[in-house]
């Protein structure tokens, strides 16, 4: 993917995370539908583009990796391979456990606590609901967009951090109970730092990675990353019942600072910058234990 961008790893990863969520744009607005026409029909034409997915991935040429030493390995030994690669390089590790508590205290609160408080709180329908998806995940398909034509960023790690901080600043406007238009607005600019912070970190993880490795470790990354996202739904559900859904999202606000503190002070993530272009088979960053 970046033989045509020049070998400019952030860029094809900007640019893959704005296809990525730009066309999630296109499934929410046909899932505010559901109202109209009904689930069924939405649910098989889900199915048809799932098939023509699953065909057009069929097609694809097959990558040429670096040969392997001895013989094959299980997909286990893979995970267990991607796990050790992870745990033994400084800068991953440490973006692993910072978006891995991030999906805990974060994609909770837009999984449970935006539908509960589309229906409860507003008296919103399907289509409410969807456009609240809409706004975020444009959000983030369009600053994606944004850098992936802006010049590489340097200080990626910095970047990353510092856009996280507007999460505080949606949770805080949201605690307050601006009107329905006001949320659409907040999930916008939720998505736009989500945005520069996604592209980021994984471009932080592919560039720090070894040609061989990259995928393995990609993978583990990507599983961190969102595997935070089930117990913090959990855990969002019972804070919601608990004090309501507008105070709910102080919690993860307030974990979040000590999490963004820990981050800032005491890993090197706000030191981390963008490595040169590199020949494959280069060794792990400079910055691995």
């Amino acid at each position: 993917a970046t033989t045509g961008l020049g070998g400019n790893i952030p860029r094809a990863v900007a640019f893959a995370t704005s296809g990525q969520f730009l066309s999630q744009v296109i499934g929410m607005a046909a899932a505010g539908l559901a109202g109209s026409v009904g689930a069924p029909p939405l649910l098989v034409l889900q199915s048809v583009v799932l098939a023509f997915a699953a065909f057009t991935t069929s097609r694809l040429p097959d990558a040429h990796p670096a040969p392997r030493r001895g013989p094959k390995q299980s997909p286990l030994a893979d995970v267990r391979e991607g796990l050790v690669a992870v745990s033994k390089n400084a800068r991953i590790r440490a973006l692993l456990i910072f978006m891995f508590c991030s999906g805990v205290l974060f994609m909770g609160v837009f999984m449970v606590l935006f539908p509960i408080l589309i229906r409860d709180y507003y008296g919103g329908t399907a289509f409410e609901l969807a456009l609240v998806n809409m706004c975020f995940f444009g959000g983030i398909g369009t600053s994606s967009l944004i850098v992936g034509h802006l010049r590489p960023i340097k200080r990626q790690g910095r970047t990353m951090l510092l856009a996280m901080v507007n999460t505080w600043i949606v949770m805080l406007g949201i605690h307050f109970g601006p009107p329905a238009w006001a949320v659409n607005v907040l999930a916008l600019i939720w998505g736009l730092s989500a945005g520069v912070s996604m592209s980021q970190s994984r471009a932080i993880v592919q560039e720090a990675a070894q040609d061989e490795m990259r995928a393995r470790i990609l993978a583990t990354f990507q599983l961190g990353m969102m595997g935070g996202g089930p117990i913090g739904a959990l855990m969002t559900g019972f804070i919601i019942q608990w004090v309501g859904p507008l105070n709910a999202v102080l919690v993860p606000v307030g974990l979040m600072i000590l999490l963004w503190s820990w981050a800032a002070f005491l890993t090197p993530i706000w030191s981390i910058e963008a490595l040169p272009p590199r020949q494959p088979d280069r060794p792990l960053d400079p910055m691995a234990d």
